[in-house]
């Protein structure tokens, strides 16, 4: 079953997100399980919004590729809120 996985960053800053979209996004587009992204400003940081086929999809994504990334360039990763899971049974893309 497809999941929407919802996430804040608080103290995320435009420079810290842009960094890490552009390695993060091109990889995503190729990743097992990947449907779609969105993020932005939030006040005091960023949100995230992913639809991956499978949770287990997703956590492997962001052990592999996300969290080193976030690492690399000193993100704060006990700030980020613990990923919102949510089911999907309709997902429609362009």
């Amino acid at each position: 079953m497809a999941i929407e996985m919802r996430q804040a960053l608080p103290g995320f800053s435009a420079e810290q997100a842009a960094a890490v979209a552009a390695v993060v996004n091109e990889r995503a587009r190729t990743a097992p399980g990947f449907i779609a992204h969105a993020s932005g400003p939030i006040p005091g940081g960023y949100h995230v919004t992913e639809i991956w086929e499978s949770r287990e999809a997703f956590e492997r994504f962001s052990d592999e590729v996300v969290v080193p990334l976030m690492r690399r360039i000193g993100a704060d990763l006990g700030s980020v809120s613990p990923p919102l899971y949510l089911p999907l049974d309709n997902v429609v893309t362009r």
